[in-house]
């Protein structure tokens, strides 16, 4: 006590024993205000009032006990009661000092000068504020020992303390309310926070328990802190687990700052976010400056309902009526049932919060069903290979180099999968799946590796396609398809594209299905939306027809942005001979058409051109019709030796004209041939090509045939006209007869002649015979009819 104005009324009484000698003494002091001096406490004196001391000491125990004392130091007014022992110049024991109600504002200017600057004023004074402590006490072992009681003070010599003083076993407890908790900036601090805590100085560790509170907009349910070794300068450590519920946004801007930094894979509007979070929070971390981020011990585990994350992938909202929150062990997951725009899918998310070390960055897996709005906003057009929707399982992982692959599984079963160019189709409810693992770098897809393929009809072996550009430039660059099924093709393909954008297209095929091909122009397409293709085929079988294959052979087809020829070149082996065709540039510069077909009725029938003539040769050329680069041709077309059988068109004709004879043999082995030539205008067009005979005619000895028309591959439909002779092996006697073979003929045709024509549909045309052509002699009929 210090200041020479202090004023004591004291109280002293005493017992005796029966010896009258001392037994109890009993001392009452009482102070209005005055001053305290302790070195541990302040530098300066430190005010006070109102100071009570009630003290009983026994003689024979030499036990002092402090009962009833109390002190307002700071307008805080303390309690404070002490047992003590005196012996051998030392009195020990238990101190115990309390408050009722203190406001935490008052705390720092009490507060102990021989604490200042340790763990214990920065978590007391600095990350605790606001609110106010009820019910706080403070219990020591105090031992007191005595000094110079019998020292005369020279002038200028500073009072020195009669009595030292030592601490031991110091603890505390407290409750409060409304209390400011800045356990590590910048994480949102607790605010309005209610419980309790209690401090223990030998163990230097201090635990705080909430029973309520805020984090930001967040409620607190319940809180843990514990940190240790606060007195201890810089060595502490604090655990703190914190039990949160409200809305799921709140709650990622909570997790998007530092230490988490969830706000580096977040990548939408937080605003938008809808849900809410229930979920607990364990933080344990050195409590010092300077901690790196591999130093925090992170824990989050809860849930999060009625979940709406905006954006997610590609513009799509992800859902969840729960999907379940954790973090541990420095990797952050979220998994459940979700929704992907209100489409069911099996979610899990992960990721580390630091990937130093760590075997990846990010993952994520699910389940969901791609129908075709899925696949649209996801950027991926299937539309030219899928038809419906289908099972997905994605397994995306994203590396810390900036490198991701996605392994992803496809279930087609309920999809119709078809390759038009192959003439394949997997109807809706047959089985079917694949695989493949999608590489990416920067977010741009690199390769696609691993992919494979099987289901009713087709089959796909490890397969790789690469792509160059990204973003809006992302396009394909080259890829593999090995030991490939589809239908009866069975094949290897190569493609490649160059910088211009055209496409290079090898396959090496065991057996190829080409009648797709083959048919491609029996309909309209449309505008021609391919790039310009090269495509080199090698084929041991292959089929052009139902009913029709050939045999070794080797394709080269150049195809311009428009869809047009620019070359095409074709060897084979085609029933009993060989194939050879060629379209292109000559020595020139004339791109010329040349076909050389040994077994003529094999390759017209396995090109669909007619399936009626057996055996003979087949010589076609043509050449453009103005200029060199003009893809309409004008050319002869000649085959000679070979028979027709089962024509129907042309067995009509024979039936309207009442020729049975020769219809039985066309029914039969068929009708022989010497020679057929025309010449003949082939007009390209985008819709379907127009053939023009023009000066077609035939000889053989039961049958000849002029004609001329045009066939429509636009419409289908055929409009050709001209003369039937029977017999023409004796009309040809007739005819040669001088002058009267002119006169009975007219020059051409027959004496027995018809005129007729076919129009309409190709498959069934309606054929029209001038029967009196029958009996008019040829003269006549070419001046009347011809």
């Amino acid at each position: 006590l210090a200041n020479q104005n202090i004023v004591l009324n004291a109280h002293i009484e005493t017992i005796l024993d029966e010896n009258f000698l001392p037994d109890d003494l009993r001392v009452d002091i009482m102070s209005e205000s005055g001053e305290l001096l302790h070195p541990y406490l302040s530098d300066d004196p430190i005010p006070y009032r109102d100071l009570a001391l009630h003290a009983l000491y026994n003689y024979s125990t030499q036990a002092l006990l402090l009962q009833d004392t109390k002190i307002t130091v700071g307008g805080v007014h303390m309690f404070a009661k002490a047992d003590l022992v005196y012996g051998d110049n030392k009195a020990k024991g238990a101190v115990k000092l309390w408050v009722d109600e203190l406001e935490h504002a008052k705390i720092p200017p009490l507060w102990p000068k021989i604490l200042h600057g340790d763990n214990s004023e920065k978590w007391v004074i600095k990350k605790l504020s606001d609110g106010v402590i009820k019910d706080a006490w403070i219990g020591f072992d105090l031992a007191l020992k005595r000094g110079f009681p019998h020292y005369v003070l020279r002038e200028g010599e500073d009072l020195e303390p009669l009595l030292s003083a030592d601490i031991s076993a110091l603890e505390a407890e407290f409750s409060f309310e409304e209390m400011k908790i800045d356990y590590r900036a910048p994480l949102e601090a607790i605010t309005e926070a209610y419980g309790s805590g209690r401090f223990d100085l030998d163990k230097d560790e201090l635990s705080v328990e909430l029973t309520k509170g805020k984090l930001g907009d967040i409620g607190v349910k319940s809180a843990k802190l514990f940190l240790d070794r606060l007195v201890e300068k810089d060595v502490g450590d604090a655990d703190i687990n914190v039990s949160l519920n409200g809305g799921v946004a709140d709650l990622m801007r909570f997790l998007s700052v530092e230490p988490i930094n969830l706000s580096d894979d977040i990548d939408m509007d937080i605003d938008k976010v809808k849900g809410n979070a229930e979920i607990d929070v364990a933080l344990k971390f050195p409590a010092r400056k300077g901690v790196e981020m591999a130093q925090f011990k992170i824990g989050v585990a809860g849930t999060l309902n009625d979940l709406l994350l905006p954006d997610v992938i590609e513009k799509m909202d992800l859902g969840g009526k729960s999907l379940a929150l954790s973090v541990k062990d420095g990797l952050v997951s979220l998994k459940g049932d979700a929704t992907l725009e209100s489409r069911p899918m099996d979610f899990a998310w992960e990721t580390f919060l630091s990937s130093k070390g760590k075997p990846y960055k990010e993952k994520l897996t699910a389940k969901v069903t791609a129908d075709p709005n899925i696949r649209a906003a996801l950027g991926i057009d299937l539309s030219d290979f899928i038809e419906g929707s289908m099972p997905v399982d994605v397994s995306y992982t994203l590396y810390s180099n900036g490198t991701a692959k996605a392994d992803i599984e496809v279930d087609v079963t309920n999809a119709r999968f078809f390759a038009e160019p192959f003439g394949f189709e997997k109807k809706v409810g047959k089985q079917g799946k694949a695989e493949f693992t999608a590489h990416l770098k920067g977010g741009a897809l690199k390769k696609i590796t691993g992919l494979t393929a099987s289901g009713a009809g087709f089959d796909i072996s490890k397969s790789e396609i690469y792509f160059k550009g990204e973003g809006e430039n992302l396009r394909l660059d080259r890829g593999v398809f090995n030991d490939f099924t589809l239908g009866e093709t069975k094949a290897d393909l190569k493609f490649s594209y160059d910088d211009a954008g055209s496409v290079k297209i090898d396959v090496d095929a065991e057996f190829l299905d080409a009648q797709s091909f083959v048919d491609s122009d029996d309909k309209d397409k449309g505008e021609y939306a391919a790039p310009p293709l090269v495509i080199s085929v090698l084929a041991k079988k292959m089929r052009t027809s139902p009913d029709a294959v050939i045999k070794d052979a080797k394709l080269l087809f150049d195809i311009d942005g428009q869809g047009s020829f620019n070359q095409m070149e074709m060897d084979a082996k085609i029933g009993a001979g060989k194939l050879f065709a060629r379209f292109k540039p000559d020595s020139a510069g004339k791109r010329t058409f040349r076909l050389r077909a040994d077994d003529a009725g094999a390759f017209l029938k396995a090109f669909n051109v007619y399936p009626n003539i057996r055996g003979g040769s087949l010589v076609i050329y043509g050449e453009p019709m103005r200029g060199v680069y003009d893809r309409n041709l004008r050319g002869k077309a000649e085959i000679t030796n070979f028979r027709v059988v089962h024509a129907p068109a042309l067995a009509k004709l024979l039936s309207i004209i009442s020729i049975t004879g020769l219809g039985e043999v066309l029914a039969g082995d068929g009708l022989s041939f010497d020679k057929l030539e025309s010449d003949f205008s082939w007009l390209s067009r985008k819709s379907g090509s127009l053939l023009v005979l023009k000066d077609g005619r035939t000889s053989g000895s039961s049958l000849g045939l002029l004609f001329e028309g045009t066939f429509d591959n636009q419409k289908r439909e055929i409009d050709v006209s001209g003369t039937i002779v029977p017999m023409s092996g004796l009309n040809k006697v007739i005819g040669a007869i001088p002058i009267i073979g002119d006169i009975l003929t007219g020059g051409s045709g027959g004496v027995f002649a018809a005129t007729y024509s076919l129009k309409g549909s190709t498959d069934d045309p309606e054929i029209f015979v001038n029967p009196l052509s029958i009996i008019t002699p040829g003269i006549l009929r070419r001046i009347l009819w011809e």
